[in-house]
């Protein structure tokens, strides 16, 4: 998932047009990726790029997340003069009224779903009950490791979010410092060298399903604080490359998005290699385009400003036209079609009648 911290929310912060723009080509990318993987067409010849596409928006959506959510709790804590209890009280208000009412409701479309396809025995189950508590307190992926009822696996993200969100304050009030930032980037990206020394140590006799355990762990909080450090280091030092036409921004945005692509061919199979490779490109990428000016009606930017709508509602159509067997009853193109236009007119209206409602209710009540 990706970040969704709203401009919105936040409005004594600096509103950075080019955040909607990277968050646009983040969701684009990891969307693409869960087309290929859950329509069965991991087979296709462009697939290797479209995997290595979808790691680089999810980690692309840590990045933002540090960047947003480490400068919101900033800006709170310098606005109420270091009076923590209302910055936290703040700070903890807005993330509930951006986060639950739209993941709540589309909660609620799987659970209906999930409800209609799986065991009657399990459905009345006490492990049925407290997958949905997990769920609802947004800690699934760390007990289950399989969030979404089998119908929305893109919920993990949401819990290594909220895990953030609860970490970004003591962040704030307690380690502050370049040093400690710099020293659990560090350590992070030696737990993805330990990652690789377990899987290539014939000792441990590595399975298919040991192997998927790796890769559950390489994407826990502390390993993936290289991309969430990566943001708050870029906001601390205001980091932006010198090029003043916007034009030369792109082409090297389009440059490193192109190298990145061809890497992916010939093959990045240890954990170290593949996150030193994203940690760079993102940093270019964001560095390069988080300041630049893209104005109300560039496409990708308002699909970043629906982002979290998209990224809740993709999986889940996914699963459905997955299990329909539509690409056996319509083309592939018709399939893309119907594909997108669904997805843009839910998330359309998860964003407009739920985000914004929710933030609106929460103007009113929070004055």
């Amino acid at each position: 998932m990706l970040d969704i911290t709203s401009v919105k929310s936040f409005k004594y912060m600096k509103h950075y047009e080019g955040i909607d723009f990277l968050r646009g080509i983040a969701v684009i990318s990891v969307v693409l990726y869960h087309f290929y993987a859950l329509l069965g067409l991991g087979g296709a010849a462009i697939f290797p790029y479209i995997h290595y596409l979808g790691l680089f928006g999810v980690s692309l959506f840590f990045v933002i997340s540090g960047f947003l959510v480490y400068s919101s709790f900033l800006a709170l804590y310098k606005k109420y003069n270091q009076d923590v209890k209302h910055a936290l009280k703040k700070y903890f208000i807005n993330r509930i009224f951006r986060i639950f009412p739209a993941y709540y409701f589309n909660f609620l479309i799987v659970l209906l779903l999930a409800s209609l396809t799986i065991d009657t025995s399990y459905l009345y189950s006490l492990s049925f009950i407290k997958q949905i508590l997990s769920h609802l307190s947004l800690t699934s992926y760390f007990i289950y490791k399989d969030a979404g009822l089998g119908f929305n696996g893109a919920y993990w993200t949401l819990n290594i979010e909220m895990l953030w969100y609860l970490i970004v304050p003591l962040v704030v009030l307690y380690f502050d410092k370049t040093r400690f930032i710099v020293i659990a980037i560090i350590i992070s990206f030696f737990m993805f060298y330990f990652l690789d020394v377990i899987y290539e140590n014939e000792l441990f006799n590595f399975t298919k399903s040991k192997v998927a355990h790796l890769f559950y762990y390489s994407f826990q909080l502390f390993p993936q604080f290289i991309f969430f450090g990566l943001g708050i280091l870029i906001y601390k030092y205001k980091v932006k490359f010198p090029f003043n036409k916007q034009y030369l921004n792109f082409i090297l945005s389009f440059c490193t998005m192109f190298t990145f692509i061809l890497l992916s061919k010939i093959g990045i199979d240890t954990f170290l290699v593949r996150n030193i490779l994203l940690f760079f490109v993102i940093f270019i990428l964001f560095t390069l385009l988080h300041n630049q000016k893209f104005g109300h009606f560039c496409l990708i930017s308002w699909l970043g400003k629906i982002s979290y709508s998209i990224y809740l509602w993709h999986f889940i159509l996914l699963v459905i036209m997955n299990k329909s067997g539509i690409l056996n009853l319509v083309s592939f193109g018709l399939v893309i079609v119907l594909y997108v236009v669904l997805l843009l007119i839910i998330s359309s209206m998860s964003y407009y009648f739920i985000e914004e409602k929710g933030l609106d209710i929460k103007a009113k009540i929070f004055k």
